[in-house]
């Protein structure tokens, strides 16, 4: 097997091993697997035809061949992967721009170092690709994933960019006359440029590192909140409940009363007023889960606060397999948004509608609030509109395993979220 096949083979597995942990893949393992083994099969099998045909330009395939490469890899994983679109196509695009700068040393090394030794070429390829995959794999895709959870814009701009920097590796090693033909000027270019690029990758990772913890911040600083409005709530169940007590011996009296009186109508009467106190104070109860209780509790009491009718109902069970700061990532910031989005839709009654329950193994949990007129979207939010809220809310749905689903039409706002209960 020549050494440009074995380049072929190499640079087609390496493609599919990292186009399948780039994201998650729509299919099941079996057939994923059956796609990209096809992809391997197919890009092998089109090197050795040009082979045959002696249409490779150079020792290691032309200009041609390598977009068509590229351009297969790409859309095969655009159409097997799921997530945003943007996202993705950060993703791929930052793989083949470290794949080619792989493919760009191993011609500069080829051709200035080892004196045209293919097969040494090949073995520092080789070495170079699995050396990137591991840093890759274990420290930009994290960062990367962990970035795309609360990075709303400007996927798009650093994808124009990489993909200009592939642009000019692929100059380097293709255009005019191959490397072997360099000016020393050009020659020591080269590996600057590569640098370049990956200091700029580094820069780009810190970045987006920096606006994640700037969003994990804010995430805890309304789990703080959120914490110690649950304190004071249960002082003041507890305040209620001492009140309740001592009100008890009084209560007792006045039945007494009525009744060696003989006043069955206000014995009725008074039992029906306490009655109604006894409904407007479990009102502030919605179901058994303390979490979800909790954060109805109090977002519902900030809404009342700003004069916005809340409409409550929740049934769920006190232990779900669900942690408690999803729950409240979830329901927190559903409930936050949908407090500011009733206050700017300019409505004279707003009203917040939310209802949690169990259904098919799954916790639904739905928000319907007043919004501005104009907005009208369905299915997904739309990225400019896409806040810290919207991103953790998809973030920690995705992964529970569950699903979201907005949108907004003639004025409302409806978000509904699937969490899987059982694995």
């Amino acid at each position: 097997m020549t050494p440009i096949i074995l380049w072929s083979l190499l640079t087609a597995a390496a493609n599919g091993f990292a186009a399948t942990r780039l994201a998650p893949q729509k299919f099941g393992k079996r057939t994923t697997c059956l796609i990209w083994t096809l992809y391997v099969a197919a890009i092998v099998a089109v090197t050795a035809i040009n082979l045959v045909r002696r249409q490779a330009a150079g020792s290691f395939g032309g200009i041609l061949g390598m977009i068509l490469t590229a351009a297969l890899h790409i859309a095969v994983f655009m159409l097997t992967a799921k997530g945003r679109t943007d996202v993705r196509l950060f993703l791929i695009l930052s793989y083949t721009a470290l794949q080619s700068s792989c493919a760009g040393l191993m011609e500069y090394m080829t051709a200035f170092v080892f004196s045209s030794n293919l097969t040494a070429g090949l073995i520092f390829y080789a070495a170079l690709m699995a050396a990137v995959l591991y840093v890759l794999m274990k420290k930009l895709l994290p960062a990367f994933q962990e970035a795309a959870a609360v990075v709303k814009e400007r996927w798009n701009i650093m994808s124009i960019l990489i993909g200009l920097f592939i642009l000019t590796i692929a100059t380097y090693y293709v255009f005019p006359n191959r490397m072997r033909d360099f000016t020393f000027p050009q020659a020591a270019s080269f590996p600057l440029t590569v640098i370049l690029f990956f200091i700029c990758l580094n820069g780009l990772i810190i970045s987006l590192r920096n606006s994640v913890v700037t969003a994990k911040n804010q995430l805890a600083s309304a789990q703080i909140m959120l914490l110690s409005q649950q304190i004071e709530s249960q002082h003041r169940i507890t305040e209620e409940i001492r009140k309740s007590r001592h009100d008890l011996r009084h209560h007792n009296c006045i039945l007494t009363a009525y009744a060696e009186k003989g006043d069955l109508q206000g014995l009725l009467q008074y039992l029906n007023q306490q009655n109604v106190i006894s409904e407007a104070e479990h009102e502030r109860y919605y179901c058994e889960n303390e979490t979800i209780n909790t954060i109805l509790q109090v977002y519902g009491e900030k809404a009342r606060a700003q004069e916005i009718k809340v409409t409550a109902f929740a049934e769920a069970d006190r232990e779900i397999p669900i942690p408690a700061p999803d729950l409240v990532a979830i329901i927190a910031n559903l409930f936050e948004n949908a407090i500011n989005g009733a206050l700017e839709s300019g409505s004279d009654n707003p009203e917040i509608l939310v209802r949690i329950h169990t259904k098919a193994g799954r916790l639904v949990i739905s928000m319907d609030n007043p919004c501005v007129a104009a907005l009208h979207f369905s299915g997904a939010v739309p990225l400019e509109l896409q806040g810290i809220g919207i991103c953790s809310i998809l973030s920690t749905t995705a992964k529970n395993g569950g699903e979201c689903n907005f949108s907004a039409a003639d004025g409302r706002f409806s978000a509904v979220v699937l969490i899987d209960l059982e694995p």
